[in-house]
C-alpha cells in the first residue's frame, strides 16, 4: 500500500491479515481524527468509503458524569457490545443490536475523552500528582484517536451493504480488546500516581 510522505496514519488490526489505515494528518499538523478510512482487505478492493468519525468537542452533559459513573458506563457498554457481537447472526436485528451497542460505546467514550483530556482533566490532575508520569500519560490520551478511529471502521463495516459478518466480529473483538486494555493501563496510571506519589512529588 503506497503512503503519502508527511502524513500520518493510524493502523487498526481487524483480524489476521486484515490492515485498516486512517489518515490521521501530516506530521506538521497531526490531527485526531480523519476525514476518510483507506482499506485493503482480502475480497475487497481498496477505496476511500465516506466516514467520518465523531468530532472531539464538548459533550453534552459531560461535566455532570464523574469519572466513576463513566467508567461504570464504559465496562457496561464494552461487555454488551462483545456480547451483541458473538449473539447468532439470524436476522438482520443481529446488524441493528450491534449497531446499537456501537453508537452507546462512541457515545460514553467520548464521555470518557471529555473527562480524561483538557487542563480540568483527570489526566491533567494525574501529570500534576506525578510529573514523572507525564510521558505515559500522553500516550495513554494517545489511545484515544486509535480508539476512536477503530470505532469508525467498524460502523463502516456495519453500515456496508456486504455485510461481511467474520469479518465485522474480527474487527469488534480486536476492539473491545483494547478498549478493555485501555482501562486497564488507565487503572494502573491512577494507582501509580497516587500509591506511589501519594501527596505528589517534591
Amino acid at each position: 500500500m503506497a503512503f503519502t510522505p508527511g502524513v500520518a496514519y493510524l493502523t487498526i488490526r481487524c483480524g489476521p491479515g486484515e490492515e485498516v489505515r486512517m489518515l490521521s494528518g501530516t506530521s506538521q499538523q497531526p490531527a485526531a481524527f480523519a476525514d476518510h478510512i483507506r482499506y485493503s482487505l482480502p475480497s475487497h478492493p481498496v477505496g476511500w468509503p465516506t466516514v467520518i468519525p465523531r468530532a472531539r468537542g464538548a459533550v453534552p452533559g459531560a461535566a455532570s458524569v464523574s469519572p466513576h459513573a463513566n467508567q461504570a458506563t464504559l465496562s457496561r457498554v464494552i461487555g454488551a457490545l462483545g456480547e451483541a457481537l458473538s449473539a447468532p447472526a439470524v436476522n438482520h436485528d443481529w446488524r441493528e443490536s450491534v449497531s446499537m451497542q456501537l453508537h452507546a460505546l462512541r457515545v460514553a467514550f467520548d464521555e470518557h475523552i471529555a473527562l480524561t483530556e483538557g487542563p480540568d482533566g483527570l489526566y491533567a490532575e494525574l501529570v500534576t500528582v506525578a510529573p514523572r508520569l507525564a510521558r505515559t500519560v500522553q500516550r495513554l490520551a494517545g489511545e484515544h484517536s486509535t480508539l476512536a478511529a477503530h470505532m469508525a471502521v467498524l460502523q463502516s463495516f456495519l453500515d456496508s451493504r456486504e455485510l461481511n459478518i467474520d469479518q465485522l466480529r474480527e474487527c469488534g473483538a480486536e476492539l473491545v480488546r483494547e478498549l478493555k486494555l485501555h482501562r486497564q493501563h488507565g487503572a494502573d496510571l491512577i494507582y501509580e500516581a497516587y500509591a506511589t506519589d501519594l501527596g505528589g512529588e517534591t
